[in-house]
């Protein structure tokens, strides 16, 4: 056979093998098997996308054959879906689920009156206010009684333990021009009770007797004193919302060891504020 025969003959084909474990579907032949496979995701794509970013323009082509050298043309295009891969975003997460929260209401606020709540919330301003007015003509008194007058000298753990207290009170502050800006009462007993899971406070002192329950407030470290004032005939106070006359409203506080305070802004009479020292006291006199 010449050499003219030789390069007349086709050129001869490559045996496909399959891969392991697949078997052939015709007995001594070999056929390509093509499988599906799922796409890959986005992080398995970033090292391919570095390499090819780092080496697409700046590796040298070698062209090998003049099969590569066909390919070259068109392998632009053939990067194109890469390269568009990598350029795509980054999944973003799902949203979260849009929370509602609901505030709740103090349970003093619910049961006190809108003027009450008014009036206790105003309390800051009037106890400074009196304070000013007091200390124009009673500074040394008001130094004397120390943090039962500073509005910042609350203690934590308000509650006090259930039992007789000896108690007095100071007016400070004076709602009309004509009235004194400083006055005490005589000193007498307060008693702290309980009742189911709430305590009350009863108040015995001359001038100055009412009877509540004190509420807690989380916004602070105080309690709140829900109450009214007792007739001067009667032997006890009514309910609080009876009548809003004799309605009190107040923040009770722990000042010291074993020594606590009510603080009543009045809205109405000579004095903006009585303030109620308790002392626990072992007993009656």
């Amino acid at each position: 056979m010449g050499r003219d025969d030789r390069d007349a003959r086709p050129a001869r084909r490559r045996r496909l093998v399959p891969p392991r474990g697949e078997a052939s579907a015709t007995p001594g032949r070999h056929r390509l098997i093509a499988t599906r496979r799922r796409p890959a995701p986005l992080a398995d794509l970033r090292p391919f996308c570095a390499r090819v970013r780092a080496g697409l323009w700046s590796a040298p082509v070698r062209v090998i054959g003049g099969a590569m050298s066909r390919l070259l043309p068109v392998l632009p295009f053939l990067l194109l879906p890469a390269l568009a891969a990598c350029q795509t975003a980054a999944p973003q997460s799902p949203a979260g689920r849009p929370s509602v929260q609901i505030e709740e209401t103090e349970e003093w606020r619910s049961a006190a009156t809108v003027a009450d709540a008014a009036l206790l919330d105003g309390l800051p301003a009037a106890w400074t206010q009196a304070l000013t007015e007091t200390r124009r003509r009673y500074r040394r008194a008001v130094a004397v009684e120390g943090a039962l007058l500073e509005p910042d000298s609350g203690l934590s753990r308000a509650a006090p333990t259930p039992g007789p207290y000896r108690c007095r009170a100071v007016r400070i502050g004076a709602r009309v021009a004509t009235a004194r800006p400083w006055s005490t009462t005589r000193s007498g007993f307060c008693y702290v009770g309980i009742e189911g899971d709430q305590l009350s406070l009863t108040s015995e002192i001359p001038g100055l007797r009412f009877g509540g329950y004190l509420w807690d407030d989380r916004e602070t470290r105080r309690l709140v004193f829900l109450g009214a004032a007792t007739a001067a005939r009667a032997r006890t106070a009514g309910a609080y919302g009876e009548d809003t006359a004799a309605d009190r409203i107040g923040i009770f506080e722990r000042i010291g060891d074993y020594r606590f305070r009510l603080v009543l802004p009045a809205r109405e009479g000579e004095a903006r504020l009585a303030v109620v020292e308790l002392l626990a006291a072992p007993n009656p006199e």
